[in-house]
């Protein structure tokens, strides 16, 4: 029996040695615990749904921006290089026609715009621009034979990935350089071509506002002035 003794006391002593500590989290230590993660995790959450709100809208901001100075652009190269023939029956001819703004139909300008080559001779060729106050879009078409005549407004095609005019013209097709275009409600745009409707003009102010998605307040305004070219080359002579 003595010799079992240290034996028994032995094995005691081991196990009392693995399992003498059995401290660890208590339930409120847990439920603090969990309530701490679940603070982090929403304001991490929160964090991250601010970053892809402000994302979004400078990727909006930044389209629209880039459709308003696409229009913009279009517009000018097209004012800024027209030029009338020497015409006996209207001697006031410079080359660029603002047609009348009709709301919820849109507007019409036309130009005789010149086009150089590689050689350094210069074409005309007729330009026109329309904003169709139904769609709110902005659209270019040219012709190198004749006048381009009023499309009468534009639908969205069947498809919805283009805009087809009321009007069409053979030979002349219309190419959509913009959408979500407005005229600003600020009392002080009338009209989408700042130009005397229905009278030849040397300048046109642009007034119009661009939204996408969660932008709207891209306001676009542009003074273009006629450079005055010499009228002459080969073309057609009037385009309206």
């Amino acid at each position: 029996m003595s010799a079992v003794r240290p034996l028994f006391s032995s094995a005691r002593a081991r196990g009392s040695a693995l399992g003498g500590d059995e401290s660890g989290f208590t339930l409120i230590e847990m439920i603090v615990a969990s309530v701490l993660g679940v603070l982090v995790l929403g304001i991490g959450a929160s964090l991250l749904l601010s970053l892809f709100r402000t994302q979004h809208s400078v990727s909006d901001y930044a389209d629209a921006t880039t459709t308003g100075q696409l229009v913009s652009r279009a517009i000018e190269q097209g004012v800024r290089n027209a030029a009338a023939l020497p015409n006996a029956a209207n001697p006031g001819d410079k080359g660029i026609l603002a047609g009348p703004m009709v709301a919820g139909t849109g507007q019409l300008l036309r130009a005789r715009v010149a086009i150089g080559t590689q050689n350094g001779d210069v074409t005309w060729q007729c330009q026109a621009w329309y904003y169709s106050d139904a769609t709110h879009t902005v659209l270019w078409a040219r012709s190198t034979a004749s006048a381009i005549a009023d499309p009468g407004g534009f639908a969205w095609n069947a498809a919805g990935t283009g805009v087809v005019p009321l009007t069409p013209q053979a030979g002349v097709n219309w190419t959509l350089l913009g959408t979500g275009i407005t005229i600003p409600a600020d009392g002080l745009s009338t009209q989408f071509f700042g130009a005397q409707a229905g009278l030849d003009v040397d300048s046109v102010t642009l007034r119009f506002q661009v939204t996408h998605g969660s932008i709207a307040l891209v306001l676009i305004r542009n003074t273009i002035v006629q450079r005055k070219l010499d009228p002459t080359g080969s073309g057609p002579a009037a385009c309206y």
